[in-house]
Parts: C-alpha cells; structure tokens; sequence
C-alpha cells in the first residue's frame, strides 16, 4: 500500500508556516478568502469523541469563528473514502488506521485502563493483571466502528493468555462505560474514558496490557485547503500538552500507512 510520507509544518507562536498561521490570526483575503475554505467538515469515529476532541474543536471555533464547522459521526462511515471522495476534509479516527491514498499522522498515545463497576471485588485493587480477566463477561464496542483499536485490545488479551468473552457490543464509548455502570461487565479503554467521569465506574491500571491506545488526524493526500490546515495544527497542539507518563503526545510525524 502506498506510503505518503509528509513533514508535519506547525509553526511558532506568531510564525506564518505554508497555509498556517499558527497565532490563530487569519489573514482573511489569503488564508480563508474562498467560499470553500469558509465551511470545514470533520470526521470522527465515536471512539474518539472523548478526552482530547472536544478541546480541539472548542481551541479552533474560538480562534476561527468565521468558518462553519461541521462535525460528522456517522456510524460505519468510511473515513478514508470519505476524505478521497471530497465529503470530508479531514477526521480524527483511532490508530492504526491504513487507507490508499490517505495521510495518516499519530495525535497522541495513551495507556489502556481497566473500566469496572465500583461494586466489583476487584475494584479494591490499584492494579490488576489482564491474565486475571480470563474468565470475566466484556463490553466492548463494534469491530467495524474502530477496527485498530479493537484489535489492539483484543491481541493484549490473547497475550495475556486469552480471548475476551464479549457479552455485550455498545457503538460509543459513554454507552460501553453504562453498561458497565449497570455491572453488564468490565471493559479495557484508553485512559482519557475517565473524563466521562461515571459515578458508579472505577479505573483501575493494568498489569501485563502492553498495547496503547493512538489517536491520529487523516487527509486525503497532501491536499489540505486553509481551514483543514489549521484544525490539523490545533490538533497537534493541543495533543503535545498530554505528553507525560501515561500519554506520547504528537510525534509530529505521519505514520506507516502502508
């Protein structure tokens, strides 16, 4: 499959990079003079609705309230055609993710927390070992909605010595941590679920779950209009701040599509 190699150019504070201008200053006749580059449509998979996107979308209608933006979850869409076919200019979708034709560059990393209802016995532990889960019911989300990070997460459990008995399939995030609330089962997300907060949920580390959760912008090629331009480099800005022990913030590179 074809590799699109292509630098990331986020500039300094106040630096005119090719089509950025990183201060959040547009340059309103050169940079979204178009018609085209006044309306910006953003995919994204519902597992990545929490945690960092939304800081995202919040940083860039603050800084470019002049361009409509328009945000697109539809369920079982295919980015990478979408992106090709011109419906969509960029999205924010879960890593791995490979698509001909299409840049892929990693957001962020972030470590793989064990969701359980508060009244489970193992919610007293700090830690948990995945190997201790063999025998435990799962919620999980649909293979096709983020088919990378469904694999990473099933792939840590035969590591650990088994394959996970999913008991139930929910299509978001929010509903995936309800059923656990409701105590359907347990479930292994990436660390920014806590931000939904449930009450009757605990997070709890996972010993032996070497895998990480990666987040990643994708576009058609190298054809980026203005507005497309800054949403990327706003994403990269934004993910940097989470670098620490438990995230990898943007490595500002685009990764292997192939």
């Amino acid at each position: 499959m074809h590799h699109l190699e292509r630098p990331l150019e986020v500039p300094r504070q106040g630096e005119v990079g090719p089509g950025l201008v990183a201060s959040g200053v547009l340059a309103r006749e050169t940079e979204i003079g178009l018609v085209d580059d006044r309306f910006l449509r953003v995919g994204f998979a519902a597992s990545s609705a929490f945690g960092v996107l939304p800081r995202i979308v919040l940083r860039f209608r603050s800084r470019f309230p002049e361009v409509s933006l328009e945000l697109d979850d539809r369920e079982r869409l295919d980015h990478g055609a979408a992106l090709l076919a011109g419906e969509l200019d960029l999205a924010i979708v879960r890593a791995p993710f490979r698509h001909e034709g299409v840049t892929v560059e990693r957001l962020l990393r972030e470590r793989f927390v064990l969701a359980l209802p508060v009244r489970h016995p193992r919610a007293r532990e700090k830690v948990v070992a995945l190997s201790s889960l063999a025998n435990e019911p799962f919620i999980l989300f649909p293979r096709h909605s983020a088919p990378g990070l469904h694999d990473t997460i099933t792939s840590m459990c035969i590591g650990a010595g088994f394959s996970p008995r999913i008991h139930q399939e929910a299509g978001s995030w929010p509903s995936v941590i309800g059923m656990v609330e409701a105590g359907l089962g347990l479930t292994i997300a990436p660390l920014s679920a806590r931000a939904l907060r449930p009450k009757g949920v605990v997070f709890r580390a996972l010993r032996g779950a070497p895998g990480w959760a990666e987040l990643a912008v994708i576009f058609p090629g190298q054809r980026l209009s203005p507005a497309a331009a800054h949403f990327r480099a706003i994403a990269h800005e934004m993910t940097r701040s989470h670098a620490g022990k438990d995230y990898t913030g943007s490595v500002r590179i685009p990764m292997n599509s192939s």
